[in-house]
């Protein structure tokens, strides 16, 4: 009975501890999957199953279609198909379009079709009238209108009434009239 007894207790903290290894194994398995489909250092492709190495293919090239789509260095462009390719040509002159219109980022006017170019001027001067009328940045008023010239300094000058009243030290009482003092 005694040696019944502890083959019992034998296979029984055998088979407790059976999960456990198990779950640390397949735990360490998911953390190398998850780092080879990141494309991390920590990944050892040598422990995937090829249904792994297929998600993990995957995944690269869903990372380098991302690179690409950004405009990062880290694209590889030969590992792109034909339609990749395209969309990707597409999504870099969106990009260059945006950065033209917001004059943030590197613009190259030379990409754009002719009515591009012209509503990126007319946002460029949206964009110059507005700095103008809210006296942020140099105000350049290039090729502006009369009307809008007027307008700037009209409100420019509304600007400079309330920084007189309020004591601000943008205030010029030198350029005030006589009714505005």
């Amino acid at each position: 009975m005694t040696s019944r007894l502890s083959g019992s207790l034998a296979l029984v903290a055998g088979l407790s501890l059976w999960p456990a290894s198990t779950w640390a194994e397949s735990s360490t398995a998911a953390a190398n999957l998850m780092a080879c489909k990141q494309g991390r250092a920590a990944c050892d492709s040598s422990r995937l199953s090829l249904a792994e190495q297929t998600e993990v293919a995957r995944a690269d090239h869903a990372r380098n279609v991302a690179e690409c789509r950004s405009g990062r260095a880290a694209c590889d462009r030969s590992r792109l198909s034909e339609e990749e390719t395209a969309a990707l040509a597409v999504a870099a002159h969106d990009r260059n379009v945006a950065n033209c219109t917001d004059a943030i980022g590197a613009c190259d006017p030379s990409m754009l079709t002719a009515a591009q170019g012209r509503d990126i001027e007319a946002a460029g001067r949206r964009r110059r009238l507005s700095q103008c009328k809210h006296g942020t940045g140099v105000c350049d008023e290039t090729g502006f209108t009369s009307a809008e010239r007027a307008d700037v300094a009209a409100v420019e000058r509304e600007r400079m009434v309330r920084d007189c009243e309020t004591g601000s030290a943008a205030c010029d009482p030198s350029r005030l009239t006589r009714s505005e003092e």
